[in-house]
Parts: structure tokens; C-alpha cells; sequence
């Protein structure tokens, strides 16, 4: 019996020591354990950063490219337009001239005429 309860001791005590030493070893694993991640985390962030800069600043090279070709095309769209405007603009204004020339020549045509008439009409009366 007492040999089991000496026996018991030594069994305990080591198990205590393993225990110890487990739990400092589990410890220390769990320290470098979160060291390492943190350093892969730090790591690929760095790398995440950078490779989405590079493809920002791309994206944005492109992008501004199809945009100056946009801007570039609406502004030879827009110049046609103006210049059909301004031709469409000088021919209304031709046929517009060329209708008060002809008002004004019937005008005075009438005007002639009624003149005319007027100045017959009085040599008639004068007649009488």
C-alpha cells in the first residue's frame, strides 16, 4: 500500500510536470501560432493593397482612354450639328430674303397699278 501511494506520488507528480510543461509548449504554439498569422495577414494585405492599386490605376487608364474617345466623337457629332444648323440657318434666311424681295415687288407692282388707276380715274373725272 505504501509503495502504491509512493508510486501514486511520483505518477502524479510527473503527470503535473507533463501538464506544466504541455501547457507552457501549448502556449508558446499558440503565441507563434498568432505571430505567423498576423504576419501572413500583414503580408497579404500588403500584397491585396498593392495589387488593387495596380489594377485601379489600369482601370482608370482604360476608362479615361474610352472616355476621350467618347468626348472626342461627341464633339464631331456636335460640330456636324452646328454646322447643319448654321447651313440650315443661311438657307432660311436665303428663302426669307428671297420672299420679301418678292412681297416688296408685288407691293409695288400693285402700288403702281392703284397709281395708275388712281391717276385715270382722276383724268376721267376731269373730264366730265
Amino acid at each position: 500500500m505504501k509503495i502504491t501511494k509512493i508510486k501514486n506520488k511520483i505518477n502524479t507528480k510527473i503527470a503535473n510536470k507533463f501538464f506544466t510543461y504541455d501547457t507552457k509548449i501549448i502556449n508558446k504554439l499558440s503565441i507563434y501560432f498568432f505571430k505567423i498569422n498576423s504576419f501572413i495577414i500583414i503580408k497579404f494585405s500588403r500584397i491585396n493593397n498593392e495589387f488593387n492599386d495596380k489594377l485601379n490605376k489600369k482601370v482608370n487608364v482604360k476608362f479615361s482612354r474610352i472616355n476621350n474617345k467618347l468626348i472626342k466623337k461627341l464633339i464631331k457629332k456636335i460640330t456636324k450639328i452646328n454646322l447643319y444648323n448654321t447651313n440650315y440657318t443661311f438657307k432660311m434666311q436665303k428663302i426669307l430674303n428671297n420672299i420679301i424681295i418678292r412681297i416688296n415687288s408685288i407691293e409695288k407692282a400693285y402700288h403702281n397699278k392703284f397709281d395708275r388707276i388712281l391717276f385715270n380715274f382722276n383724268i376721267f373725272i376731269e373730264t366730265l
